[in-house]
């Protein structure tokens, strides 16, 4: 019976046990893979008493949700720890941090994505997102060693009108997939890195492996995350402490740069003005009607919906509502110039409007494009500098 954080740990200890010498024997794992998700919440701050609230909110959004899954919410004896149940298969919803929780289990990855996905419909709920700059960051060894990191990117804007036809015909496009494993990854990658097509390489995954030694080195107790830029973490190894510290690192230090945006970029005119601007720095100058219509058309992937108000044929004003969920009908505002992203951050926004606009930026328009606050040289999103641990 699982009552305590406590209980999870040694629950998911004990599976990663199982499949480790269930792989090194039969090569294949016994029991599903330990699956964990950070996601945002915009509906629970009252510390004080987020469990009760936390399971008043799950049970209306099961209510209110089109969900046909079979979905309860249990009690238990943690005010940090939340069950949920969905057809038969066990979640729990590690709430220490009340905005951010990560929420871990063991079921099938199609039932865990499933359920992800189905949160994150709410208009309250939105994942984390980890830019290319940030992923590319972890692959020091500050939270493990890299062990394999993945490239994808999806062109949105062409810049060849006059091969568009061509293209479309022959199904060409700037696209880009790669997986780059274990010993060669750094190595190939930092070739591509001085290459030609450096302007693509979105890093939307990485895997790190984060491992002690005992005696001697004769036993080693490790886990292998595979991370992706929507928080997403999959476990391989047989130590799920070594997997929740990984989680409780990169959760601390995202958490920090997504609350100190929201204190200091909004500009303030209390005893005088305060804040920032933020600037998102492309890489190489892109067309502005095109970047001005796909950032206010409304569609996915970056769901903001505006009117382009042109100043000259360098600049355009952009002041956008908010579609997605997680800050849906907040409002944002932009000014587009050839190679800079101007932002302005109303007050009571979410910063997490920020890391999910250059991410998308960085999949699909331009994989090093980066974000900067105010006046500052270093770029913003990367792991590190200033981490809050969390207990």
């Amino acid at each position: 019976m699982i009552k305590t954080l406590y209980d999870v740990s040694n629950k998911f200890d004990d599976i990663l046990t199982q499949n480790h010498n269930s792989y090194t024997k039969y090569g294949k794992n016994e029991i599903p893979l330990i699956k964990s998700y950070i996601i945002e919440n915009h509906m629970i701050d009252n510390e004080m008493n987020k469990n009760s609230l936390t399971q008043q909110y799950l049970n209306d959004w099961k209510s209110r949700s089109s969900i046909k899954d079979d979905i309860k919410v249990k009690e238990t004896n943690d005010e940090n720890l939340v069950t949920v149940i969905m057809n038969e298969d066990e979640y729990y919803f590690d709430i220490r941090d009340s905005r951010f929780w990560i929420i871990s289990s063991n079921a099938k990855a199609v039932e865990t994505d499933k359920l992800h996905q189905n949160l994150l419909r709410d208009n309250s709920m939105d994942s984390i997102w980890l830019p290319s700059s940030y992923i590319y960051s972890l692959r020091y060894e500050e939270i493990g060693k890299m062990y394999s990191i993945g490239i994808n990117y999806k062109e949105l804007i062409s810049e060849k009108d006059e091969d568009l036809q061509i293209n479309k015909y022959l199904n060409q496009s700037e696209d880009l997939s790669l997986d780059l494993s274990r010993n060669k990854a750094s190595a190939v990658l930092d070739i591509l890195r001085d290459s030609d097509i450096k302007h693509n390489l979105a890093y939307d995954k990485i895997s790190i492996i984060n491992s002690t030694y005992e005696e001697n080195y004769e036993n080693t107790n490790f886990v292998l995350n595979d991370l992706k830029f929507n928080g997403k973490v999959t476990a391989r190894g047989n130590s799920y402490s070594h997997h929740l510290d990984t989680l409780n690192k990169l959760l601390g230090d995202y958490s920090y740069k997504i609350k100190n945006l929201e204190e200091k970029l909004p500009i303030k005119l209390e005893h005088g003005i305060s804040g920032n601007i933020g600037v998102i720095e492309l890489s190489h100058e892109v067309t502005l009607s095109k970047l001005a219509k796909v950032l206010s058309d409304g569609k996915p992937p970056f769901k903001l919906w505006g009117t382009p108000i042109w100043k000259n044929e360098n600049t355009c004003e952009l002041f956008l509502i908010d579609l997605h969920n997680g800050n849906y009908a907040k409002n944002l505002n932009i000014k587009l110039r050839p190679n800079r992203i101007y932002i302005t951050l109303s007050n009571n926004s979410c910063g997490n409007t920020i890391s999910r606009l250059l991410t998308n930026i960085n999949q699909y328009i331009d994989a090093t494009a980066i974000f900067k606050m105010g006046e500052s040289e270093n770029q913003y999103f990367q792991y590190g500098s200033q981490t809050i641990k969390r207990a």
